[in-house]
């Protein structure tokens, strides 16, 4: 008899895929067939925005700098430095690391947090899991609030988190709209669940695009004070800023006179992907409804502590030594943030500009998300398209890949539990960070030839 399961036990349902992963695939195989298809999926950095061997030089200039300012007691060796951090240490990783971190990162933002309740994770899908299993290991009602789409990455862990269920809060134009979070805190309160956390991704949402304005963030950060539920704050994208010569809303952590903002930072879009370099700050404990106090910092601390065993600390000096210019003078981030930015910037203008050219003359059959202020990514609304067409957002996805070989994102796996049925089945995402501004104009031709026969209409 075979060790396997033979058949999958009652209720079994398949874990999702991320989205990004599967368009990844479903690339690799387009092209092991001998096509050349154009991605306007894949939310991903741009090789040409970083420089592998620039970074480790920087990396390994900050180790010696670090050695020579003595910042671990008793080495000033670059060699012993290295010994030393390469080895095992507490979950949170060693003080020098963590305080470099955070004194630049405050002044990059004009932020505060305590080095003592900073944890480095391996990027921010990590901490999102972790505060998902502390909440389930509670073994109580728990209920987040997303917005409506929201972030895979989030979806995902919940999979895993049956003792933790998402409210779907409804966006608009906007963002998250405060009076339905408002709505939707009641109902979980009503219903007999602990309001955990509020999940939003304030610059460039995945996958909306978009970016909160000042008065959006106090007035959602004002329904969760008066509400005691913490937000989570996923701020992948806070060093990309798309709009020159526009001042930008502060970070939800930097306004924050509650203590309620968890904030998690990944560099992933500012450094080198691979290295996994990501910080997540809890500031406060959870207060549940009956008063009891939960060790919220520590219990994330421990959850991690039963995922890995040692951090990347040369990864995370590394990141470092990215704030660093080749004199040894601290510049922070925006520097290399401003090169980026005007990368990205381009790539946008070529994709948003392009499409909303091309689809100006139907504003009833197309719509637009607004024009991305951060971020990689925007969206298409089509009302009306299962009728115009006979297929949904997916089956016009797998169509233009295989009729025009261009590729892009069907948003109803965006959508979190309790979202109404059907949401996202006539929506597509794209993304611009990844390809050239070349393949970006051919990703429109296509798109546009697609749609204009699967419409029998002219975009020209």
């Amino acid at each position: 008899m075979s060790g396997g399961l033979v058949s999958a036990p009652k209720g079994f349902a398949p874990s999702a895929v991320s989205i990004t992963r599967y368009l990844a695939q479903v690339e690799q195989q387009q092209r092991a067939l001998g096509r050349s298809p154009v991605s306007l999926a894949g939310g991903k950095p741009n090789p040409a925005v970083y420089d592998r061997d620039e970074y480790n030089q920087l990396a390994f200039a900050h180790i010696e700098r670090m050695a020579a300012r003595g910042s671990v007691a008793g080495i000033q060796n670059r060699f012993q430095l290295k010994q030393y951090l390469s080895n095992y240490t507490g979950s949170e990783c060693h003080q020098a690391i963590r305080d470099d971190f955070l004194a630049g990162y405050q002044n990059d933002f004009n932020v505060q947090m305590s080095a003592g309740r900073l944890l480095p994770t391996n990027g921010n899908t990590q901490a999102i899991s972790l505060l998902l299993q502390m909440y389930n290991k509670l073994g109580i009602a728990v209920s987040v609030f997303t917005p409506s789409p929201t972030y895979a990455g989030v979806l995902s862990p919940l999979q895993y988190a049956k003792n933790v269920r998402p409210f779907a809060v409804n966006i608009d134009e906007n963002g998250m709209v405060p009076h339905d979070l408002e709505e939707q805190i009641q109902t979980a309160k009503k219903t007999g669940f602990h309001s955990a956390f509020i999940y939003l991704v304030p610059d460039g949402d995945n996958p909306s695009g978009i970016t909160l304005s000042q008065e959006r963030r106090d007035a959602l950060y004002e329904v969760a004070a008066r509400n005691g539920v913490f937000i989570l704050e996923d701020t992948p994208y806070g060093y990309l800023r798309l709009e020159e010569g526009e001042e930008y809303p502060a970070l939800m952590a930097a306004n924050d006179p509650e203590n309620i903002v968890m904030h998690a930072f990944s560099a992933s879009k500012i450094g080198v992907p691979d290295e996994r370099v990501a910080w997540l700050h809890v500031p406060n404990e959870w207060k549940l409804a009956n008063g009891q106090v939960f060790p919220l910092y520590n219990e994330v601390v421990a959850a991690f502590a039963a995922q890995s065993l040692i951090h990347s600390a040369m990864s995370l000096a590394g990141f470092n030594g990215q704030m660093y210019n080749d004199a040894g003078e601290f510049v922070g981030l925006w520097p290399q943030a401003r090169k980026r930015s005007a990368f990205y910037r381009n790539n946008r203008d070529v994709l948003f500009d392009g499409l909303q050219t091309a689809l100006a003359g139907h504003p009833d059959l197309f719509q637009l998300s607004p024009k991305p202020k951060s971020g990689f990514v925007f969206c298409l609304k089509m009302p009306g398209l299962q009728k115009r067409t006979g297929m949904d957002a997916v089956e016009l996805a797998r169509w233009l890949i295989e009729k025009y070989e261009v590729i892009v994102t069907p948003m109803a796996g965006f959508y979190p539990e309790g979202a109404p049925v059907g949401s996202g089945s006539d929506e597509i995402r794209f993304a611009y960070s990844a390809a050239s501004p070349e393949e970006l104009r051919q990703g429109v031709d296509r798109l546009v030839s697609g749609l204009q026969t699967a419409y029998s209409i002219n975009l020209g």
